[in-house]
């Protein structure tokens, strides 16, 4: 299974396995300096589907686990934004 990593000077992610044949999904981040971030997911049509953090952070490593039960099959997108850059980030579900 590939990892999807997007490198930036603000944050550095990986999202894993992508794509998604489980339940859930891994996303890895390091913070560059303290800052608000945000990951919201969006379905391929561009439609919001959840806000999956919008937290204050601190510079460091951060992991967190997302369940996909209630998500069917397809193409999904993640935007990671902080109050100077955006990144789309690709998700496919293929359980």
């Amino acid at each position: 299974q590939r990892q999807m990593c997007i490198r930036d000077r603000f944050i550095d992610v990986t999202v894993y396995p992508n794509p998604v044949s489980s339940k859930d999904f891994l996303i890895e981040f390091y913070a560059h300096n303290n800052s608000n971030l945000t990951c919201e997911l969006y379905s391929c049509d561009g439609t919001f589907i959840n806000s999956i953090f919008n937290n204050n952070f601190s510079q460091g490593e951060y992991s967190l686990r997302i369940e996909t039960n209630e998500l069917s099959n397809g193409l999904y997108f993640l935007k990671f934004n902080n109050s100077e850059r955006t990144m789309i980030e690709r998700l496919v579900i293929n359980k």
